[in-house]
């Protein structure tokens, strides 16, 4: 067979670059295709020009090896190598060679697969990169195509979930995890464009989840990624200390109960025993109490004894007039006793008027009174 023949069929196959060789001399015999686009050399250049010449040096016996082992063979071969463009640089081109009807001679297709190899290793060492963090830290990093197919998963958390790395590489997430709706339906809205996290209680671990898609260079979706933090720990002692805070708040209530009891002495009339100062929490929850104790047992006076307090501050003094009032729209009489001397100074001094305030020296004489007076429901003068 002439080697310089049109051989179309297996131009066709290359789609890129055609050319016969003698493996010999490395001469260029035939030439065809995209050369100029791929290193910049026209036809002319090339032909009669030793190719071996273009390959990069750590290559030339590789490959010079591999053409010869073609024109022997009965069988196409396939292999990889640089080539130089003739400005320079070198580009990566994929051959694929059979051996000529003459001897010696060996018909090549070459496809140039630079930018294949680029991204590939691009993606190689995005996802060593990864791996390198994810090994470190208590995370789940998957990667899914477009279609929720699994291309890579790693990360020392995998362990938790009785996974190893990319054990799932090449299954569907939709199938390995189906049924955890929830979870699928924020892959779902990555792969659709939305970014989303959410947390997600497994049972014996607790995961912070955040889903987003992956994007091209144009800016086009092409998959997802969900990256899973196991705040199981974390979540734990939130859990424990929002229950240890509830316990010290019962345990405050308890206390301010006991602080300020309200004791029903006689039928229709209460007693509210008041030690030290009144904040605002605990006089609000004073009022609360007082307020559900008087409608609950229908009373008729009640006594806010200051027997205990030896000193008054103005937040303290403003509390009680305001149990005494609400008290009133109750339709309950309110009434202070016991009050101090000292007691008394200071509410002059601080401007509090006590003057629609029935006020007896102690809780006695007040006790006396609504005793009384319980079945009138009104105090005597």
């Amino acid at each position: 067979m002439d080697a310089r023949r049109d051989d179309s069929d297996f131009y066709e196959l290359s789609r890129e670059l055609y050319c016969a060789i003698n493996v010999g001399s490395g001469a260029v015999l035939n030439i065809r295709g995209a050369w100029t686009s791929s290193l910049g050399y026209v036809d002319t250049e090339l032909r009669e020009t030793p190719l071996w010449s273009l390959f990069h040096a750590d290559e030339v016996e590789t490959l010079r090896l591999a053409f010869e082992m073609t024109a022997m063979a009965t069988e196409r071969s396939r292999f990889t190598g640089r080539m130089r463009s003739k400005d320079g640089s070198y580009r990566i081109f994929e051959w694929t060679a059979r051996a000529g009807n003459a001897e010696g001679i060996v018909i090549a297709a070459a496809r140039d697969v630079s930018e294949f190899h680029e991204t590939r290793q691009r993606a190689q060492f995005h996802e060593e990169l990864m791996d390198q963090v994810a090994q470190g830290a208590p995370v789940v990093i998957s990667v899914y195509d477009r279609d929720g197919i699994f291309l890579a998963q790693m990360g020392a958390g995998l362990e938790k979930l009785g996974l190893q790395k990319n054990q799932l590489r090449g299954a569907s997430v939709f199938e390995a995890f189906k049924g955890a709706d929830e979870a699928l339906s924020f892959i779902r809205g990555a792969l659709d464009g939305k970014q989303s996290t959410n947390t997600q209680n497994l049972g014996t671990t607790i995961w912070d989840n955040w889903f987003s898609p992956t994007r091209g260079a144009n800016g086009e979706i092409t998959g997802a990624i969900t990256i899973s933090t196991d705040v199981t720990e974390r979540e734990r002692t939130r859990q424990a200390l929002e229950e240890r805070l509830q316990l010290i708040e019962e345990q405050g209530r308890a206390i301010r109960v006991m602080s300020a009891p309200i004791i029903e002495v006689w039928e229709g009339v209460l007693v509210v025993p008041v030690v030290g100062q009144l904040g605002a929490e605990s006089a609000a929850d004073m009022m609360e109490r007082l307020l559900e104790t008087v409608v609950a047992r229908g009373a008729t006076f009640t006594i806010l004894d200051l027997t205990a307090v030896d000193h008054i501050e103005t937040t303290t003094a403003e509390h009680l007039l305001r149990m005494i009032q609400a008290l009133g729209l109750l339709g309950t009489q309110g009434l202070l006793s016991g009050i101090r001397p000292s007691v008394a100074r200071a509410l002059i001094e601080l401007g509090i008027d006590l003057g629609q305030v029935k006020s007896l020296s102690s809780l006695y004489a007040a006790l006396r009174v609504c005793m009384l007076n319980v079945s009138s429901g009104k105090l005597r003068q």
